[in-house]
């Protein structure tokens, strides 16, 4: 993470410190609203398409630093090239 912070930042960045802060309390919240919509009266169906989607976000969450931090070169690389097609399709047309 050194070279993240080495970079330079927008004016509103956050101090890095407040990042575990904001993320404990943002899944403290999640945890209470599932409990909510599992205590909350509706339909067995209801309740666990709501339950699925939500394993579906905290799955997605888990996995999304590995894949961001471990295939941050690829991408750029593909985008790179996406970009370098983009800009030849505009000049030659």
């Amino acid at each position: 993470m050194k070279a993240f912070e080495s970079l330079n930042q927008p004016p509103l960045s956050p101090p890095g410190w407040l990042f575990p802060i904001v993320w404990t309390v943002l899944f403290i919240l999640m945890g209470i609203a599932s409990y909510l919509v599992y205590t909350s009266g509706r339909s067995h169906r209801a309740r666990r398409s709501a339950l699925d989607l939500y394993g579906a976000q905290l799955i997605a969450n888990f996995f999304w630093p590995v894949l961001f931090f471990n295939m941050l070169i690829p991408y750029l690389l593909w985008v790179t090239f996406a970009g370098y097609l983009n800009l030849g399709v505009y000049l030659l047309n």
